[in-house]
């Protein structure tokens, strides 16, 4: 900002650091506000975003955990077991024919019926 200086005179000198000094508290003021603000809607977001990491964390219709949700889980005690050396098992279960009968009873009596079924 402008600064006068050379002649002048005490009374323009005072009004100038004055209005600086309103400025700054303005800033201040401005920063303080959109900060409260921030902080309110971030309160109001936390319920949704903890209903939405569940809701991308588990497949709704079976109840099962999604893949990232797994890779997320597996990091998890790869590095607690790289920390502690306490072991960990991993087991996987593999459903035989689940994609044909799935396809079967899409494909027969429609999503909905196949939904129902699982």
């Amino acid at each position: 900002m402008y600064a006068p200086t050379g002649g002048v005179g005490r009374k323009e000198k005072i009004f100038f650091y004055l209005l600086y000094s309103i400025i700054i508290l303005m800033t201040i003021n401005l920063v303080t506000y959109s900060l409260i603000i921030f902080l309110r809607h971030s309160k109001k977001l936390k319920p949704q975003t903890e209903k939405l990491k569940e809701e991308v964390s588990v497949d709704s219709l079976v109840g099962a955990s999604s893949q990232a949700f797994g890779n997320k889980i597996l990091s998890k005690y790869f590095e607690e077991f790289k920390q502690s050396g306490v072991n960990h098992s991993i087991a996987f279960f593999d459903i035989d024919n689940f994609k044909s009968f799935n396809d079967t009873y899409n494909d027969t009596y429609g999503h909905n019926v196949g939904d129902e079924v699982r």
